[in-house]
């Protein structure tokens, strides 16, 4: 994490991300419930996982595990996709 720090810090403050407006608005909007589920079921996902989404794509080159561990993860993503449709139908 000190490696990547090294790098992100200044080239972060180089190219002036450290400071976008965006990150303001973010940073007082309120805290709903899908923000807080979604936090909850993506550190559970990670942790019974066992892999972060980066190197996760990663691994689905070198092994069926990792396939399957994307695959999970693009599946579930298009679900709630379609879970969100229906709610915006009804």
């Amino acid at each position: 994490m000190g490696g990547a720090l090294l790098v992100s810090l200044p080239s972060f403050q180089w190219l002036g991300l450290s400071e976008k407006p965006g990150i303001k608005e973010w940073k007082n909007r309120p805290i709903d419930w899908k923000t807080f589920v979604g936090g909850i079921l993506f550190g559970a996902g990670w942790g019974l996982g066992g892999i972060c989404p980066g190197p996760g794509l990663t691994t689905a080159g070198m092994s069926l595990g990792g396939m399957v561990w994307v695959a999970a993860m693009f599946g579930a993503r298009g679900a709630l996709g379609m879970v969100q449709q229906k709610g915006k139908q009804d």
